[in-house]
């Protein structure tokens, strides 16, 4: 759900909106660190690229920033700062904004000097100021679920807690220009949507029950399925809160199933029935595992209106689904420590149960790894029925190699130079490592999403079936 917000919030800010008709296309930025002491310099991060604004010995700095064609949102980072802290800034073509950092707070040594250790924030004035106060707003997220006696607050007082925050930073927005305005309010609008069921979730996990609550209730019961202006996010959230309290409905079936039923049977506006069906199938996609989804998307397919949403669902679930349990591994090349070609499937479905890890050199976490797979290997050295194989997707060959001989590491060692680029990686979803995978003795695909070794009795339920 976060992912897919995260991703409609992308889509909506795409692009950045300028407050300035004026043609000139830079901004000349100064400012002042009081107090500064040390070697550093100011990067400033913008729209996928950065500059490095050098500071004065005291402190002062004069930067322009050049090759604006609109308004932008930039990262001012003080460079020797520990954790980078940084404050925001708004950048109109044609202006000039002063930034005067303020807040030591504290300081840290840097070689032989004792430098102010900032937290960091910052006064504006110059063109863009509102704005850059305005990004520089801390959100207030940390809302109450408890009372001081440990009981739950009432969804009344959680909601009231979500308006007094909508009003502060609508409030924040104040004197801003017209188009920055918009974009923001729809921003937090967007943000701020669908912020009910976040109570019932803390509640739940707090081992309380929101559905006890009067005011919940109304809510849940008031929403209309079939009105378009609801968001269809808080549509799937209400569907899987009433399917949670009626376990008896749609009994036996899978979840998806569940969900795509209710669907179906009780939002009689198809059209509108058909977008909230592709969010949710949108979001069902998202985590690269069809594992099971096949009833559910042919079920899927009779709901959607055929939008392009779905054709993206579509070729997404196609794609995976060549990675279901059951489907032949696909050949590639890697090669081995001397540096000669290897097929894939000359090393899984020889008659032997496979499992794969993912890794490179530079991922600690993969490393981390490495000393339990090495307990594996050395458990069942002596079983025939399992091979256990590392491939490395580093690019850099000798970094591989020396970590090897580190390692002196005893079972099948591979590597594919090409990385996350690989036609390899990309046929088989490796988006991130470790990665572990199982293949059967014929060299089918038993899981892509396997358990970690350190993962001790997961791992071994996944294998026992075959290690008998």
């Amino acid at each position: 759900m976060k992912s897919l917000r995260l991703v409609a919030y992308a889509t909506l800010v795409a692009g950045w909106v300028a407050c300035s008709a004026q043609s000139e296309n830079s901004v000349l930025l100064t400012g002042n660190v009081p107090d500064y002491q040390g070697k550093g310099e100011f990067i400033l991060a913008r729209m996928g690229q950065s500059d490095t604004i050098p500071l004065q010995a005291d402190g002062s700095f004069s930067y322009e920033v050049k090759n604006l064609q609109k308004a932008e949102e930039g990262s001012l980072v003080l460079n020797y700062l520990k954790n980078k802290k940084s404050v925001h800034c708004y950048l109109i073509p044609g202006g000039k904004l002063d930034v005067k950092i303020t807040g030591a707070d504290g300081e840290i040594t840097i070689g032989d000097a004792t430098v102010p250790d900032y937290k960091l924030t910052a006064v504006f004035t110059g063109t863009g100021k509102k704005e850059s106060d305005y990004l520089n707003t801390p959100p207030f997220y940390n809302y109450v679920f408890k009372n001081a006696d440990g009981t739950p607050v009432t969804f009344e007082n959680y909601m009231n807690q979500i308006a007094e925050q909508k009003q502060r930073m609508h409030k924040a927005l104040e004197g801003t220009c017209e188009a920055f305005a918009k974009e923001k309010t729809a921003e937090l609008d967007l943000m701020m949507n669908d912020m009910e069921f976040i109570y019932y979730r803390r509640l739940k996990n707090d081992g309380n029950d929101a559905s006890k609550d009067a005011g919940f209730m109304a809510f849940v019961n008031s929403i209309d399925l079939n009105d378009p202006k609801v968001s269809p996010y808080l549509l799937i959230e209400v569907i899987d809160f009433r399917l949670e309290q009626s376990p008896d409905l749609y009994k036996g079936m899978d979840y998806g199933i569940r969900f795509f039923s209710y669907l179906r049977d009780n939002i009689a506006n198809k059209e509108w029935a058909g977008q909230v069906a592709d969010k949710r199938m949108t979001q069902m996609l998202s985590n690269s595992d069809v594992s099971g989804l096949a009833k559910t998307f042919e079920l899927y397919r009779t709901i959607s209106g055929k939008s392009e949403e779905f054709k993206e669902n579509e070729a997404i679930y196609n794609s995976l689904a060549k990675l279901l349990p059951g489907v032949k591994a696909t050949d590639f090349e890697m090669q081995d420590k001397e540096g000669k070609i290897v097929h894939f499937l000359d090393v899984v479905g020889k008659g032997k149960v496979t499992y794969i890890d993912f890794w490179a050199t530079w991922c600690g976490p993969c490393c981390l790894e490495i000393p339990f797979v090495e307990k594996k290997v050395e458990k069942y050295k002596d079983n025939p029925n399992i091979e256990f194989v590392s491939i490395s997707l580093d690019r850099d060959k000798k970094e591989w190699l020396d970590k090897l001989e580190k390692d002196n590491s005893s079972w099948q060692q591979y590597i594919i130079p090409d990385n996350f680029e690989s036609e390899f990686a990309k046929e088989y979803n490796i988006t991130f490592i470790p990665s572990f995978m199982l293949f059967d003795k014929e060299g089918k695909i038993i899981s892509i999403d396997a358990p970690r070794p350190s993962d001790d009795e997961a791992f071994e339920a996944l294998i026992a079936p075959y290690v008998k």
